[in-house]
């Protein structure tokens, strides 16, 4: 925030102390000043300006006037903002009386962009993307990933697989592919897997699958249909016998019969039905 000490506030106007625009408006969230708007956040109370909000964001434009006379009512309103995180719309808040997207970390970037989406404020998004394209790296890069699965942001999805795949470490063995939404772990496995052994996708999904469980506290036994829909991304047949019995058959994944149906089908010493969810490609990967 803003701070700025005036000569006298009894015989000045306090906005004359500052000379710019942006300064004054800054000091005018500072204070509270003629305030006609009171946001509440978890935890957090902020006064601001109903005007100022709707120059900034159409939404909050069409929430806080009316839609028929677009005139304000009179007294002031209370309006709750308890979905958003209130650090971030702190920041947007101040944001939008000083105009500049001086951001200060990755998470917030993606805090802010996550809002600055929702309340349709195109500029502020777009500066949040060339930040986030600019301070990507190895450690940062499926967090910044998975958002811009979700955000529907193709530029930045493309820029972090292209890092994805410059990267040393295989993606899926990190614990940050865990963390993956169901979307973007998705969307990776449709647009990344080139140079992965079968191995270490079929393992990345499990960890995936079995992190999601825990978290919610459900049983493990549910491991199959938290991940089935990724299986058919993992090429069984292009592994030999010995990395599909070390790897795959001790995760309970396939029924016995399912497994044996595999296993011959590797070895092709004759013709087996597959499993459904199992691909066909016996390809290794380019």
């Amino acid at each position: 925030m803003y701070h700025q000490s005036c000569p006298d506030r009894t015989s000045l106007p306090w906005q004359s102390c500052l000379t710019s625009v942006s300064d004054r408006l800054v000091a005018l969230l500072a204070s509270g000043m003629r305030s006609d708007v009171t946001l509440h956040l978890e935890g957090r109370t902020l006064k601001a300006h109903r005007l100022i909000l709707a120059m900034n964001s159409p939404v909050l434009d069409k929430l806080l006037y009316s839609n028929e006379d677009r005139k304000p009512s009179i007294l002031p309103i209370e309006f709750p903002l308890h979905d958003d995180p209130p650090e971030a719309f702190a920041w947007l808040l101040e944001y939008m009386y000083r105009g500049e997207p001086d951001l200060p970390s990755v998470p917030m970037a993606l805090e802010v962009s996550v809002l600055a989406t929702k309340y349709q404020m195109g500029a502020l998004k777009a500066a949040c993307s060339e930040y986030l394209k600019q301070h990507l790296n190895d450690v940062n890069v499926l967090k910044v990933y998975d958002a811009a699965v979700q955000l529907e942001n193709a530029d930045l999805v493309h820029r972090c697989l292209q890092m994805a795949r410059n990267t040393t470490e295989d993606v899926f063995s990190t614990h940050q592919m865990r963390l993956l939404s169901k979307a973007a772990l998705a969307h990776l496995l449709s647009n990344y897997v080139t140079n992965t052994s079968e191995v270490q996708i079929f393992r990345g999904i499990v960890a995936w699958g079995r992190h999601r469980l825990a978290s919610r506290g459900a049983n493990t036994d549910d491991l199959r249909k938290e991940i089935e829909s990724f299986l058919p991304h993992v090429r069984f047949l292009a592994m030999t016998t010995h990395e599909f019995v070390e790897h795959v058959i001790p995760a309970n994944i396939f029924t016995a019969s399912e497994a044996c149906d595999i296993l011959i089908n590797i070895t092709q010493a004759k013709e087996a039905p597959l499993p459904e969810i199992c691909c066909k490609i016996r390809d290794q990967r380019n």
